[in-house]
């Protein structure tokens, strides 16, 4: 102990020292090297000493509150729309689709589950006499697939040039004639064609049984047709297009995938009240031209040469309705003459009875309207007028044809109308072929019961496209979209998606063959001069429903044709060159058509051909009637100017 105790003393003051330095390293280290005290969660990207955590809290924390409380502007608190939220709710808009068997309450009373319900012990199929069948309650029969509805077929198209009225908004309504129209209307030119189609009820009927859907669902409704076509290019047939229907229906908007249910309801609602605008859309009410018929029948058109108005000046509207628009204006010219004529003679051999008045407006829901002028509506000694009431009236062709509503009366027209703008009764668009021939589904049907009541019978529809370009070549295809006969139809399907379908598209059918627009511009040679180099060329131009016609004197190198202030008499077309045959001596053009191609053409061809000689007669007839004043013309007719002819008109001329 003693020992120790001098070693202390010794040495103590080394050991107070030591010490000494272990503490002023621990210090370093503790303070210097790595701080005890680190702020995590305030910077981003680390952490920070005390000192650094006021200096980034005011650079900012600190500035961004400064910025905004400086800030001048008022802010702009956005206001509740309590009415436009109020609506979409009521509207379901944006809501989730709801579940099918949420919906189950309403569905169409037609939508019903076919079962099969246990029988007695030993008479079920399939189980052994004498055994129970397994308990299970009802089984329902379950689809597996949809069916897959067959293409469209028998394909006919016809094609034409026609001056027609532009339908009121909203389109047309198959088998009900639109308001009067004023004769001052004008017409615009289209060309058009029409494309009809089949579908065969039968397949129809064996692809449903073919998916084994179940009796009680065994309908459907048509719900659109698409008619697509191709342009036929230089390099072959160009891309498919859909046509958008034509302007004398108003369809409504196929419903997108995925659209909520109820819009899908909504929609098929409006498709089983609108299957003629679907399947058979009316055509334009044509005012001249090429007369529309369904492709594959015979057009009922009589040449002006071959038509005499004499043989139906006392025709009943049956027989007048057979006629085209132009032939039933000749025979209304000279009906009016006829009653001038007879109201002249009556001036003449007797004053009129005391109190007669003047004619009425014209319309038979006028007491008198489309009288007699110098007659009042109450003269005892008034003739039979079968077109007013009054004494001597004859009853009407049919009933209500001339009471309160009905068309406007057959009298002198008002100024400014003529009577051939009054429609006869169904007469408001073009005469559609919608009778006993070419019945339709009445909206939801089932196709065994039509096939029944229909027997041997297709079928048919037919689509417009009046968005063709003069001069160019097409080919069309249809497809058409029909309810699934399962939607909306609970506990029925193998996989409820297949119920959750709205429409079955079938296949395309096959195309049609080549459809060549006509031109509005048609030329033919008339004489050839090589001696000059020039040619003699006659030009028919389609304007306004009229064929115009001009002559012009090209010289090679020159285009036929020009625009003139009443009609475009411009081809496109350029004289190359004018030239004799060395063999025959006939003369002969060299032509530059639009596409670049090369053609001859010899004068003593063209002037042969029966379309350039029906026209030149057309014109010939029209400019003497003008001249005499014949009615042969019809109303408006002017020299140059030739009703248009169907089929007159032709691609690449």
């Amino acid at each position: 102990m003693k020992k120790l105790l001098d070693f202390l003393e010794t040495n103590v003051q080394w050991i107070v020292l030591g010490l000494g330095g272990i503490y002023v390293l621990y210090m370093a280290w503790a303070y210097l090297i790595s701080p005890p005290v680190q702020v995590e969660g305030i910077k981003p990207d680390g952490p920070l000493s005390p000192g650094e955590v006021d200096r980034y809290i005011g650079e900012t924390v600190v500035a961004e509150l400064r910025r905004k409380m400086d800030e001048k502007r008022v802010p702009k608190i956005p206001e509740p729309q309590f009415v436009s939220a109020f609506r979409k709710a009521m509207d379901y808009a944006g809501a989730p689709e709801p579940k099918l068997d949420t919906i189950a309450a309403v569905l169409p009373p037609k939508t019903s589950i076919v079962v099969d319900m246990p029988k007695a012990p030993g008479s079920t199929p399939g189980t052994p006499e004498g055994q129970t069948p397994q308990p299970g309650g009802i089984e329902v029969a379950k689809v597996e697939k949809l069916p897959q509805p067959p293409p469209a077929g028998e394909l006919k198209t016809g094609n034409g040039l026609s001056n027609v009225l532009q339908p009121p908004p909203g389109g047309l309504t198959a088998g009900q004639p639109p308001p009067a129209v004023p004769a001052a209307a004008k017409g615009i030119d289209k060309s058009w064609v029409t494309v009809r189609y089949e579908i065969d009820p039968a397949a129809l009927v064996q692809a449903f049984e073919q998916a084994k859907i179940p009796e009680g669902a065994f309908t459907t409704t048509f719900l659109r047709v698409v008619l697509e076509r191709q342009e036929l290019l230089a390099e072959g047939w160009g891309p498919t297009t859909q046509v958008p229907p034509p302007a004398t229906v108003e369809l409504q908007p196929f419903p997108a995938d995925g659209s909520p249910v109820q819009v899908l309801w909504g929609y098929l609602t409006w498709a089983n009240a609108n299957q003629p605008a679907i399947m058979q859309p009316p055509f334009y009410q044509v005012v001249k031209g090429d007369t529309w018929t369904l492709p594959g029948e015979q057009a009922q058109q009589v040449l002006a040469e071959q038509f005499d108005p004499q043989r139906y000046i006392d025709a009943p509207i049956s027989e007048l309705m057979k006629l085209t628009p132009e032939q039933r204006r000749q025979v209304q010219i000279l009906r009016e003459q006829r009653r001038k004529e007879q109201a002249q003679q009556r001036r003449g051999s007797a004053p009129p009875p005391p109190g007669a008045g003047r004619r009425g407006f014209p319309g038979g829901g006028f007491p008198g309207g489309g009288g007699v002028p110098d007659y009042g509506p109450n003269d005892g000694g008034r003739p039979a007028n079968p077109r007013g009431g009054g004494p001597g009236a004859v009853p009407p062709p049919f009933p209500g044809a001339f009471g309160p509503g009905a068309f406007p009366g057959r009298g002198l027209p008002m100024p400014g109308f003529e009577e051939e703008m009054f429609p006869f009764p169904g007469q408001g668009m073009q005469p559609q072929p919608q009778s006993l021939n070419y019945p339709l589904p009445p909206g939801e049907f089932n196709p065994r019961e039509w096939m029944s009541n229909n027997p041997g019978k297709p079928i048919v529809g037919w689509a417009h496209d009046d968005t063709v370009e003069p001069g160019k070549t097409y080919r069309y295809r249809v497809v058409y979209r029909i309810k699934n006969p399962i939607f909306g139809a609970v506990n029925i399907a193998r996989d409820p998606k297949l119920a959750e379908q709205f429409a079955l598209t079938a296949k395309p059918s096959g195309w049609t063959d080549e459809v060549n627009v006509p031109s509005k511009v048609r030329f033919w040679v008339a004489r050839a001069m090589p001696s000059t180099a020039s040619a003699r060329v006659e030009v028919f131009s389609y304007q306004d429903g009229e064929h115009q016609y001009k002559e012009f004197t090209v010289l090679a190198g020159d285009q036929i044709g020009e625009r003139d202030p009443k009609a475009d008499f411009a081809t496109g077309w350029t004289l190359v060159d004018v030239g004799a045959d060395q063999r025959s001596g006939s003369a002969y053009v060299l032509l530059l058509d639009p596409n670049g191609r090369l053609h001859r053409r010899e004068p003593a061809s063209d002037i042969q051909d029966p379309k350039y000689r029906q026209m030149k007669e057309q014109i010939t007839a029209a400019a003497q009637a003008a001249a005499g004043g014949g009615a042969a013309a019809g109303p408006g007719a002017r020299p140059g100017a030739v009703p248009g002819i169907g089929g007159a008109v032709g691609p690449g001329y």
